[in-house]
């Protein structure tokens, strides 16, 4: 097998990315696996999500895109909101490298619900294949389902490397498409960003208010610009998103 992406990438990492961003979309990149991996005899393809804890578009692992699913599975996964109980989607969080969809259970505890999901996915022949964690910048990571027979997998470990290395380079950029696209937030003061770091620290206002020679008042003040500019309405949730959003570097 062969995947390649360098075309792209170089455009990326070129003085004129911005065009790149211009001429590409998240959904074309995916296109790009998709494209790729099925024509290596994968029988499906699905990319899932995972924006960190303070992202502008944070929540669980979610199904974005896929080729080879039905539509029926498709709608069935959504409706059934499988993703809070999939242990797949646990399992690629917490591993570095990629495994057979069968050693789940190997990786992570399964509860009973989530013993079902895993029988329902047999029932539909989506239990055989392989997972490739992802991993983005400032934790914004995901993983791709592919469903490769386990056999072929066994004998083709530099195959199942190589797709790692694809899958990580799309991921990558897809990731900056997506960060290129989240809403323009406005600069936080040198002293916001003193006062969010204290907060992260689990600094209380009266502590902060010594540290930094500012009255209490003043620290609230500060926390309450930067809430308006970050668009959170707790101090601890404006410190997480600075941090997320690479504010506080």
């Amino acid at each position: 097998m062969h995947f390649e992406l360098s075309s792209v990438i170089a455009q990326l990492y070129a003085p004129s990315s911005s065009a790149m961003l211009r001429q590409h979309s998240p959904q074309s990149i995916l296109e790009n696996v998709f494209d790729a991996v099925t024509t290596k005899d994968a029988a499906y393809v699905c990319y899932a999500h995972a924006p960190p804890v303070g992202a502008y578009d944070f929540r669980r692992p979610r199904l974005i895109a896929s080729r080879g699913l039905s539509e029926s599975w498709t709608r069935e996964y959504v409706e059934n909101r499988y993703s809070d109980i999939d242990p797949i989607s646990r399992a690629a969080l917490s591993v570095a490298f990629p495994f057979s969809l069968k050693n789940v259970t190997r990786i992570t505890k399964v509860t009973k619900g989530e013993q079902r999901y895993l029988r329902r996915l047999e029932e539909q022949k989506l239990f055989s294949g392989l997972c490739v964690p992802v991993f983005g910048p400032r934790g914004r990571n995901g993983f791709f389902g592919i469903g490769f027979d386990d056999m072929t997998l066994k004998e083709d470990i530099k195959s199942v490397i190589e797709i790692q290395n694809f899958c990580q380079q799309a991921h990558l950029i897809y990731c900056e498409l997506i960060q290129s696209q989240t809403p323009n937030e406005q600069n936080l003061s040198d002293r916001e960003k003193d006062v969010l770091r204290l907060v992260l620290e689990g600094h209380s206002n009266k502590e902060i208010s010594n540290q930094l020679g500012v009255s209490a008042n003043s620290v609230a003040t500060y926390l309450s610009r930067a809430q308006a500019k970050l668009g959170t309405d707790h101090r601890f949730s404006s410190a997480t998103r600075a941090l997320t959003l690479g504010m506080l570097d």
